[in-house]
């Protein structure tokens, strides 16, 4: 039985500066640090004994807005810097000559890198935009994933690498168009590429080595870094008002995520090339209704109503698909 205590610290700052009309300079820093203990609860030892971690993550963004052609051009330049620093202090008992003597581990780990992204929005109808952008980002894990967390039967993982993901967009959206004085509507739709490198996930089983679901239970989980893989699709948004009391929005993403590293480490060729990555919905569908009444319980009173509607299709949770493996068809409301 274990326990893990965090003391979280967060903190930002922002600094923006418009030198010219429709010309904007701003530079955020975002700081963020997790002090944690664990201890097991079945075996209390001193708090200078006890398995000691801190994560501590900077991240400086500079961003550049820009409009043109009266502002029916719109565009955004940004660059980011992360730096991560993950500590761990971990004592462990050891018996040499048959005597018990503590054995300190200390592992410091530092990663940095640059990411940036540019994005353009242009005016080229009345109430329509073509949209466009392409953006380099890195996911930082997460102290859990580094770390794990015993009480949930996550284990550590400390040489997870940061996720680096190179995204391309392309699409439209419209504003609140009105057809009429009590009727009013807006589309957005986009299509997407995504490359990811050492993508994290949670390790997941292959259908080769168990032969039934009764099997494909993992005592723990442990986050790991798959390699290279390819998403395509897209992902579209209706919304809908009336009269300014009925609001319905409608959204769906579908998308075919690829694993597309060819070989190991050693130089094999991989069995799960071209195959879609496990364990991951792909195909989604949400809708959303709220019909506001007024003056039901008194003057001026305001009751919303709302009905949430939410499909994902079925996936598999195994690598070669097996039939055992599949995550049935859901639907929530």
């Amino acid at each position: 039985m274990n326990e893990t205590k965090r003391n979280i610290l967060n903190a930002r700052s922002n600094i923006a500066y418009m030198f010219l009309p429709g010309h904007r300079l701003s530079v955020n820093h975002a700081f963020r640090q997790t002090d944690r203990d664990d201890q097991d609860l079945l075996r209390p030892v001193a708090k200078d004994l006890m398995t000691t971690s801190q994560t501590t993550q900077n991240i400086v963004t500079a961003n550049y807005e820009a409009e043109f052609w009266k502002r029916r051009i719109n565009t955004n330049i940004q660059v980011q810097y992360t730096g991560d620093r993950n500590n761990q202090r971990r004592e462990d008992y050891i018996f040499p000559n048959g005597e018990p003597e503590i054995y300190r581990r200390d592992t410091s780990i530092y990663t940095d890198n640059v990411g940036y992204s540019a994005a353009l929005a242009f005016r080229f109808a009345p109430h329509v935009y073509l949209l466009t952008s392409n953006k380099v980002a890195y996911v930082s894990p997460t102290e859990t994933q580094l770390f794990g967390e015993l009480e949930r039967n996550i284990v550590a993982n400390v040489n997870l690498k940061p996720e680096k993901n190179i995204n391309t967009n392309v699409g439209f959206r419209t504003d609140m168009i009105h057809l009429a004085p009590r009727h009013s509507i807006s589309f957005y739709g986009s299509a997407f590429w995504r490359n990811g490198y050492d993508k994290i996930t949670t390790e997941t089983l292959d259908a080769d080595t168990i032969d039934n679901v009764d099997k494909a239970v993992l005592d723990v989980t442990r986050y790991v870094n798959i390699g290279m893989t390819q998403a395509r699709g897209f992902e579209a948004e209706l919304i809908y008002i009336f009269n300014n009391r009925l609001n319905a929005s409608f959204n769906i993403s579908r998308f075919k995520h690829l694993y597309k590293t060819k070989s190991d480490s050693e130089g094999n060729p991989s069995p799960y090339y071209n195959e879609l990555v496990v364990n991951e919905p792909y195909f989604t569908m949400n809708s959303n209704v709220q019909y506001r009444l007024d003056n039901v319980l008194q003057k001026k009173s305001i009751l919303n109503l709302h009905y949430t509607f939410g499909y994902v299709h079925e996936y598999n949770i195994a690598w070669r698909n097996p039939a055992w493996g599949i995550t049935p068809t859901q639907y929530v409301h």
